[in-house]
């Protein structure tokens, strides 16, 4: 007998028990012999290449499903999953397959990859500092000093504020010589 029948029997007889028990998790209707693409996962924003669609569809995020995503965002296979939680690699792939899993797992992925970028910047940041600081003392040009030496202040207090004026003007109470240097102006 081929393993893809064995699964295929063994998810069919997974789904019988859990109608047997009446498990409200599991929709019986949405198993699959073969894996589908462009299905429920077609329709996420930050949907995956070529994601494949669960075979079971999982209806309630439990903590453990969680979990399973947090340690896939890390790195981790099915099988380093499966041995961590005492799972089977199936289960796990099938839970990381559910649109609400991937919706989540791209969240964490988001998450990481910004947490990395905001760490990298602060350690350079520190050096970027001193460079100005050594540019502001110590660089042959004077417009080099002064650039230097305005790029510390705008970096520590801010930069200046621009006072900006808005005055609501009706155009038909103007006269053609206001107008007219307005439309100059501009």
């Amino acid at each position: 007998m081929e393993a893809t029948s064995l699964a295929n029997e063994l998810a069919i007889k997974t789904l019988a028990k859990a109608e047997r028990h009446g498990n409200p998790n599991v929709v019986a209707d949405t198993l699959n012999k073969t894996p589908r693409y462009g299905g429920v996962n077609a329709g996420l924003e930050d949907g995956f290449f070529n994601d494949i669609d669960p075979q079971i569809e999982i209806t309630k995020e439990r903590p453990i499903h969680r979990l399973m995503v947090f340690l896939h965002a890390q790195g981790l296979n099915y099988s380093e999953i499966g041995r961590r939680l005492d799972k089977a690699p199936s289960y796990i792939s099938n839970v990381l397959r559910q649109p609400w899993a991937r919706e989540r797992l791209a969240e964490e992925l988001r998450d990481a990859g910004r947490d990395e970028l905001r760490e990298l910047l602060k350690g350079a940041a520190t050096d970027a500092v001193h460079k100005l600081i050594n540019l502001s003392e110590t660089a042959n040009s004077e417009s080099v000093q002064l650039g230097a030496s305005q790029a510390i202040l705008d970096r520590f207090l801010g930069k200046p504020n621009q006072p900006l004026t808005v005055a609501n003007v009706d155009p038909e109470t103007l006269p053609d010589s206001e107008l007219a240097k307005l439309i100059n102006k501009n």
